[in-house]
């Protein structure tokens, strides 16, 4: 492959200019001058310990003398005319969500640093620019850069990773540089800073690779406005990664039961030289009880996923209040989101002014419908009115659960109630998925035909 210009002569002149200043500020440099860092670093426990680090001081020329070293007006016009650097100067970099202006001498400072050694390394400063050089050109001549996701799950456990969801969706383990910057912005915390000690090295993620056009824009211009979409299930907008855990979430509530929840998400651009910024979003406190998937229930996990990012269209509101259901701390809360999620399969294709006796359709249909192996169809029915009723008191009377009678359990406490619904909705929502036609459950003559039917046959 022929040698682009920067390459050859752009790269010539910065080596040289790099390795001057490292001969000049940084082999010569004060090493009882240093500053003191905080961070993170994995023990060979395999235990994560915070850890202050003195980090060598430059001399200020490194910051305001780089004009004095030879051949810098040279090697700054060349980067400036360069066909494959050039365009990037002076402007702002990076993402359609997170940019930083770059300059020539921005350049000239990172390739320095990343050229300088550690103390007591062998590692040459020629051969460490090499790499940094590298790396400046791989991404001066990106088109996309990679955007990563990692959203821990400090309480799921896994047999075997990775576990691929989608296209640049999975399980996995989390890799040390995932687990220190989560560290770093709180993502993952201890559980006490009495005893800052974070047990990480099998720590659970979801990880969400994709690459996103790189941006390169003047200061003064206005960038087009990024979507604030949410996207559909499986398919969210790289602006919204919050839903990324949400999804997940509600497949794995859906699949069964449990108390996991997401850690909060981190959000970054590696290849970026100059600093890529670093969102993140701090979610709910942990510890909760672990939830251990088996790879057979892992087998499972994926597929429900999978049919509700095919089959999400026209239910996403039931699919969203069934998951939010899991995040209030009231009962009387959680029951009102669990009927809306019923009510949004049960009674979607039914018009505002045709809503008469929708107590006792959205009940018959419930009872019709609804597979559920503990209860016949008459109990169904019996169980879904009470929770209808309750739905209804709640919201237009501000009470709490008048009845929470169930079948063979006449002094059922409000929690067993509300978790019986659980179930049942979970059913519901499941059966949806599970038909061949999914769509027809907005459609009027799905349920007449299942009401006036005798089996419930043509609900499969």
């Amino acid at each position: 492959m022929p040698l682009r210009h920067s390459d050859s002569l752009v790269r010539r002149l910065v080596s040289s200019l790099v390795l001057e200043a490292i001969e000049r500020w940084g082999m010569n440099r004060d090493r009882t001058s240093s500053y003191w860092e905080f961070g993170w670093q994995q023990d060979a426990d395999g235990y994560y310990r915070p850890q202050s680090v003195a980090r060598p001081v430059l001399p200020a020329e490194f910051y305001s003398g780089l004009s004095t070293l030879a051949g810098y007006s040279a090697c700054v016009e060349a980067l400036r005319t360069d066909d494959v650097i050039g365009p990037h100067l002076n402007r702002l970099v990076g993402t359609a969500w997170s940019r930083t202006r770059l300059e020539a001498d921005d350049v000239l400072r990172n390739l320095i640093v990343a050229a300088l050694p550690e103390e007591g390394s062998t590692v040459s400063p020629a051969t460490l620019f090499d790499a940094a050089w590298q790396k400046l050109m791989a991404f001066a001549q990106a088109d996309a850069l990679l955007l990563t996701t990692v959203v821990p799950l400090p309480t799921v456990s896994l047999e075997q990773t990775p576990v691929e969801f989608s296209a640049g969706l999975s399980l996995d383990r989390m890799s040390t540089d995932e687990v220190i910057r989560s560290l770093s912005c709180g993502v993952i915390a201890p559980m006490t800073w009495r005893f800052p000690v974070v047990a990480a090295n099998d720590l659970i993620c979801i990880r969400w690779n994709q690459y996103v056009p790189k941006v390169i824009r003047h200061q003064d211009e206005h960038p087009e406005l990024v979507s604030a979409g949410e996207g559909e299930f499986g398919a969210r907008p790289p602006s919204r990664p919050d839903l990324v855990g949400s999804d997940f979430l509600t497949s794995l509530r859906l699949f069964k039961r449990c108390t996991a929840n997401v850690a909060g998400f981190v959000q970054w651009t590696a290849e970026a030289p100059h600093g890529s910024g670093m969102q993140f979003q701090v979610g709910g406190r942990w510890p909760y009880p672990t939830t251990a998937l088996s790879p057979e229930e892992i087998r499972q996990l994926v597929g429900i996923y999978r049919d509700l990012a095919a089959q999400s269209k026209g239910f996403e509101f039931a699919f969203n209040r069934f998951n939010v259901s899991f995040e209030r701390t009231h009962l009387v809360d959680r029951l009102v989101d669990l009927v809306i999620a019923a009510e949004s399969v049960l009674l979607q294709e039914i018009d505002v002014k045709d809503r008469g006796e929708v107590r006792f359709r959205f009940s018959l249909r419930a009872a019709k419908f609804i597979k559920y192996a503990d209860y016949t169809e008459q109990e169904v029915f019996k169980v879904m009115r009470r929770a209808y009723d309750g739905r209804s008191s709640i919201v237009h009377g501000g009470g709490s659960l008048p009845d929470t009678r169930l079948p063979r359990e006449p002094s059922a406490p409000a929690q067993r109630f509300v978790d019986v619904v659980e179930d049942i909705v979970r059913v519901l929502i499941k059966q949806v998925l599970a038909l061949e036609d999914s769509a027809r459950v907005r459609q009027a003559t799905f349920w007449e035909a299942l009401l006036l039917s005798h089996n419930r046959s043509v609900a499969e």
